[in-house]
């Protein structure tokens, strides 16, 4: 009677947990050449991953987790981007459109006056 009722209880646990919907969050910050923060909430893992943009499917694999950092060295500022999850029951999920914004370095540029012993230093900000 232990048994059957601890299986029961484990059925139901995971029914409850495979119920929650699969929902893939947008980020709110993607910028060409730092890390993209992807997260997804729901949803029965191992799940499959795609980022689509121009055309494109970049895929990743067997995560375990709700989370996944991409670092977008391959898209250039501009790109609209879609995130999509599979889950292991076969649910998918999309994010909303978003725009990948431009990354911005800054750089000390020495400026010296010809003829001149000191030198200036300037800070200029170069977006790419």
């Amino acid at each position: 009677m232990r048994f059957a009722l601890t299986y029961v209880f484990a059925v139901l646990a995971a029914t409850a947990l495979a119920a929650d919907p699969l929902v893939v969050d947008t980020p709110t910050e993607s910028v060409q050449c730092e890390t993209t923060h992807i997260t997804w909430s729901g949803g029965v893992p191992p799940f499959h991953l795609k980022r689509k943009f121009d055309g494109i499917s970049e895929d990743a694999s067997g995560l375990t987790e709700h989370k996944f950092d991409w670092i977008t060295t391959n898209v250039p500022a501009g790109t609209v981007v879609t995130i999509e999850v599979d889950d292991a029951t076969g649910a998918k999920a999309e994010s909303a459109s978003f725009t990948v914004q431009p990354s911005c370095t800054s750089l000390l540029l020495h400026d010296s006056p010809p003829h001149t012993h000191s030198r200036i230093l300037t800070a200029k900000t170069f977006c790419l």
